[in-house]
């Protein structure tokens, strides 16, 4: 198909989307630095998968070839039970990123807007411009999101907050009475999505 035919098919808001742009494998460090790294700005655990997820893996090899349980209800109702929440509240993905995604497409249309931080993830600004909705970046304070001031920035359009704590890449953190005051003040019709990938490294 020509260029020109492939544009005319796209919504006028698709030119504002643009890739993620994902970091270097850690072989490409190694080989660019000359010497062995550990990379933390991917989320990933230096120090390999516990040995008892080893075995749990191992013991799952016979049946690879089968369709896994699409619900994961077992998973799904151990994490309600540990959480104390019904199982119909917890909802799986293939990492957080998955989950922006899916709030974003479920919550979000072009007469919509979400907002989020500036150098924060740069996932929010993507997902909120795929569904063809406004992506606002509000200035942060000391590298650390705002909370007042994006409590400033919504509008009739805002139906979505996209917020990290610990934040990332940053690194910086907001306390809880911070959050509790600001979920507190918005309007019933915003939701709020708390990305807390990196709580358990902090």
């Amino acid at each position: 198909m020509k260029k020109s035919i492939v544009q005319g098919l796209l919504p006028s808001w698709a030119s504002r989307i643009h890739p993620y742009v994902t970091g270097k494998p850690v072989e490409e460090v190694e080989r660019d630095l000359g010497h062995s790294a550990r990379k933390l700005a991917s989320n990933e655990n230096p120090y390999g998968p516990s040995p008892r997820t080893v075995v749990a893996i191992e013991r799952s090899l016979g049946r690879i070839h089968l369709y896994p349980d699409s619900s994961v209800h077992e998973l799904r109702q151990k994490l309600a039970g540990h959480q104390g929440v019904g199982i119909n509240q917890v909802i799986l993905g293939a990492g957080s990123s998955e989950l922006i995604h899916l709030a974003a497409r479920a919550f979000l249309s072009p007469v919509d807007e979400g907002l989020t931080s500036e150098s924060a993830f740069p996932i929010y600004c993507l997902a909120i411009s795929e569904t063809g909705a406004a992506a606002r970046l509000v200035t942060m304070r000391d590298m650390t999101f705002d909370l007042a001031a994006i409590r400033r920035a919504v509008t009739h359009r805002t139906k979505i907050i996209f917020i990290a704590n610990p934040d990332n890449p940053t690194g910086t953190m907001f306390p809880t009475r911070e959050l509790l005051a600001f979920l507190n003040d918005l309007p019933p019709r915003v939701m709020v999505v708390l990305d807390e990938a990196y709580y358990d490294y902090a």
